[in-house]
């Protein structure tokens, strides 16, 4: 996700959600008015946009206000997160529901079976607070609203963010959930061999590379250095090796 107001973006960003496949959840991709004469929390989130989540060992109907201090604004910008913990694979929101064809040949959500939720808002209140932008009018620059059309529940998508999605049973179960795609890039580069469909990995080298790893988090338990100083600390993946500055990949038996 970048600049949701360049030209098309909106457009663009709907075309890659339709070539998920054949689901029965309908995606639609809706930007948001602009934020600036919108009254914000403590958060910088509007106050005009509710998150909301449900657990996966909540009752079926059980809905709550999501309060989760700055990770609310997280949701929407993820530049404070970035800024405490540059090497993260926080979860910024997530939507996992089943769906059932009725009688009548709709599709809906499968509300009794579990499911799950979180930094999400509801499409009706949304639009009856005029929060999402109309066609060809202004539009709030760093986050759209990724709106599932059959539940009513709406996922704010912020720029620099990644989008994962997966779906089973034929499309009767998805789950999108977000991160930040800055780290997540990062760790792309970083640890390239892990990401690399083609590559068969070496036992042995993750698991020096898990060690390595593992020893990270002592010392960051341990108060030897703090959250800034995770991204001089990390292990380099354990197929490389540097030569004058350069980092190339170790040949391999």
């Amino acid at each position: 996700m970048d600049d949701t107001t360049a030209a098309g973006y909106p457009s663009r960003l709907q075309k890659q959600f339709d070539q998920i496949g054949r689901i029965m959840p309908k995606f639609t991709i809706r930007p948001f008015v602009p934020f600036r004469n919108r009254a914000r929390d403590q958060w910088g989130v509007p106050c005009d946009c509710r998150l909301i989540e449900h657990k996966w060992d909540d009752s079926a109907g059980m809905v709550r206000d999501q309060r989760w201090g700055s990770g609310n604004g997280w949701a929407f910008d993820i530049s404070g997160l970035r800024r405490c913990a540059p090497c993260n694979n926080h979860c910024l929101a997530d939507l996992f529901l089943r769906y059932t064809a009725v009688d009548d040949g709709r599709i809906v959500p499968d509300w009794d079976a579990s499911h799950q939720y979180f930094s999400a808002m509801r499409l009706d209140d949304l639009e009856s607070r005029n929060m999402l932008a109309k066609p060809r009018g202004r539009r709030e620059k760093g986050v759209v609203a990724l709106v599932e059309e059959r539940s009513g529940l709406v996922l704010p998508l912020p720029s620099g963010c990644v989008v994962s999605w997966l779906y089973f049973g034929d499309g009767s179960g998805v789950e999108i959930a977000v991160y930040d795609g800055i780290a997540m890039r990062d760790r792309m580069n970083r640890y390239p061999e892990y990401f690399d469909t083609e590559v068969v990995l070496n036992e042995d080298d993750v698991e020096r590379d898990i060690a390595g790893c593992l020893d990270v988090i002592e010392k960051l338990e341990q108060g030897f250095f703090t959250q800034d100083d995770l991204l001089n600390n990390m292990p380099r993946y354990p197929f490389a090796q540097s030569h004058g500055g350069n980092t190339n990949l170790k040949e391999r038996n």
